[in-house]
């Protein structure tokens, strides 16, 4: 959907796509006039579905780009104390994020330094990548428990799963 309202962000950009299509070989069939093509974006009444051949092909690719990057980063195992709280685990619990301030339009990515990777292996488990720094094990308390929460709920898209009825995450001021 982000995709087509890019393309119908002006009657320019929309010509452009439909001569890109009809060059890359499309049956673009009759030419939709650029205000009827806009409404029709505009409004959202639409879903978009792909196949699921579509979706593994496209996990396929995107693992043989990010896995270079993720072998490259310092991994740190995280066991929680007895204190600290349980991990969380989601429907999305990669987590990646900057460890320095940046600016919000720049998203972090897998193969930039100054961002943490975190994974919850389970409730008292959890995997932290980086590129600074040397591998550990670290015990870590209710704070960093938190941290990692915080992210895996994040990026959550849906589902949270706990081991406890509550568990430990950091509020943003």
């Amino acid at each position: 959907k982000m995709v087509l309202q890019m393309i119908t962000s002006s009657p320019e950009k929309w010509e452009t796509a439909l001569r890109n299509m009809q060059q890359a070989g499309y049956d673009v069939g009759e030419e939709v006039a650029y205000e009827q093509m806009k409404r029709f974006v505009d409004e959202g009444k639409y879903t978009v579905e792909v196949n699921r051949e579509w979706h593994i092909k496209t996990l396929l690719d995107s693992f043989n780009t990010i896995l270079p990057w993720l072998a490259r980063r310092q991994w740190s195992l995280l066991i929680a104390n007895d204190n600290a709280g349980k991990f969380v685990c989601s429907d999305r619990p990669v987590a990646l994020v900057w460890t320095v301030e940046m600016p919000p339009f720049w998203g972090p990515g897998f193969g930039m330094r100054n961002t943490d990777v975190t994974i919850p292996l389970s409730n008292c488990l959890a995997l932290l990548g980086r590129f600074e720094g040397e591998p550990q094990i670290v015990n870590v308390d209710r704070k960093s428990v938190a941290a990692v929460n915080s992210r895996t709920a994040a990026f959550s898209e849906r589902f949270i799963f706990s081991a406890e009825p509550d568990f430990a995450w950091m509020k943003k001021r």
